[in-house]
């Protein structure tokens, strides 16, 4: 399983950050560097079945993705934003559930 965020999400944005299951407003804004209101907008901060994918244009959120872990586990990236060009991921070997862990692809 391989996944490329610039094909998958083809609107025009520059960097997508991975909000994981339980953050708020307070730590999204940590993560992405300006206020967006996670707690209302999506169900991240009660949800520990979805990853949160944050694609941002000019320090604006110009798409969100409540993304189901069981269809590719973004969890273990969660804090983190990667530029376009680096969005790809691939399946981790090992994983001891069943969640398909995805990791950056080189």
């Amino acid at each position: 399983m391989s996944v490329d965020l610039a094909q998958a999400a083809p609107s025009e944005w520059d960097r997508v950050c991975v909000i994981g299951p339980y953050m708020a407003d307070r730590h999204a804004e940590e993560i992405i560097g300006f206020a967006w209101p996670v707690e209302r907008r999506t169900s991240i901060d009660r949800n520990d079945g979805i990853t949160l994918l944050l694609f941002i244009h000019r320090n604006r959120v110009v798409q969100h993705v409540e993304h189901p872990r069981r269809q590719g586990d973004f969890a273990g990236l969660a804090g983190r934003c990667f530029n376009r060009d680096e969005a790809k991921f691939k399946r981790a070997e090992g994983r001891a559930d069943d969640w398909p862990e995805l990791v950056p692809a080189p």
